[in-house]
Protein backbone atom coordinates (compact mmCIF):
# COMPACT_ATOMS: atom_id res chain seq x y z
CA UNK A 1 0.00 0.00 0.00
CA UNK A 2 1.57 3.50 -0.87
CA UNK A 3 0.19 6.13 1.05
CA UNK A 4 0.29 9.48 -0.05
CA UNK A 5 0.10 11.17 2.74
CA UNK A 6 -1.57 11.61 6.32
CA UNK A 7 -4.86 13.89 7.45
CA UNK A 8 -5.49 15.10 10.63
CA UNK A 9 -9.08 14.82 11.40
CA UNK A 10 -11.43 15.45 13.89
CA UNK A 11 -15.12 14.92 15.20
CA UNK A 12 -17.15 16.24 17.75
CA UNK A 13 -18.99 13.97 20.14
CA UNK A 14 -22.80 14.08 18.35
CA UNK A 15 -21.62 14.37 14.69
CA UNK A 16 -20.91 11.57 12.95
CA UNK A 17 -18.55 13.22 9.48
CA UNK A 18 -15.21 13.75 9.88
CA UNK A 19 -13.54 17.18 9.07
CA UNK A 20 -10.40 17.57 7.79
CA UNK A 21 -7.66 19.93 9.88
CA UNK A 22 -4.27 19.34 8.73
CA UNK A 23 -2.84 17.44 5.54
CA UNK A 24 0.55 16.33 5.76
CA UNK A 25 3.31 14.35 4.11
CA UNK A 26 4.40 12.64 7.46
CA UNK A 27 3.23 10.49 9.84
CA UNK A 28 5.11 11.88 12.46
CA UNK A 29 4.26 15.26 11.18
CA UNK A 30 0.55 14.53 11.51
CA UNK A 31 0.85 12.71 14.92
CA UNK A 32 3.13 15.89 16.88
CA UNK A 33 0.03 18.38 14.80
CA UNK A 34 -2.61 15.45 16.73
CA UNK A 35 -1.24 15.69 19.74
CA UNK A 36 -0.94 19.69 19.69
CA UNK A 37 -5.15 19.68 18.65
CA UNK A 38 -6.31 17.61 21.74
CA UNK A 39 -4.18 19.82 23.57
CA UNK A 40 -6.21 23.03 22.63
CA UNK A 41 -9.82 21.40 22.01
CA UNK A 42 -12.92 20.66 23.79
CA UNK A 43 -12.86 17.17 25.88
CA UNK A 44 -15.75 16.14 23.58
CA UNK A 45 -13.46 16.30 20.41
CA UNK A 46 -11.98 13.03 18.56
CA UNK A 47 -8.54 13.81 17.00
CA UNK A 48 -7.61 11.00 13.73
CA UNK A 49 -4.70 10.43 11.87
CA UNK A 50 -5.99 9.03 8.25
CA UNK A 51 -3.81 8.27 5.75
CA UNK A 52 -4.27 9.31 2.01
CA UNK A 53 -4.54 5.65 0.30
CA UNK A 54 -5.82 6.92 -3.15
CA UNK A 55 -4.30 9.05 -5.84
CA UNK A 56 -7.73 10.77 -6.18
CA UNK A 57 -8.16 11.84 -2.44
CA UNK A 58 -4.38 13.08 -2.80
CA UNK A 59 -4.54 15.03 -5.65
CA UNK A 60 -7.94 16.51 -4.20
CA UNK A 61 -6.69 17.23 -1.04
CA UNK A 62 -2.85 18.88 -2.65
CA UNK A 63 -4.42 20.83 -5.41
CA UNK A 64 -4.95 24.00 -3.40
CA UNK A 65 -1.96 26.14 -1.86
CA UNK A 66 -3.57 27.46 1.23
CA UNK A 67 -1.26 29.97 1.63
Amino acid sequence: MKDYGYKVCYTDQYEKMLKVQVVTNTYDLAEWNRQRYELRSPLDTTWLVIPIKTRKEYLQRWKDCPF
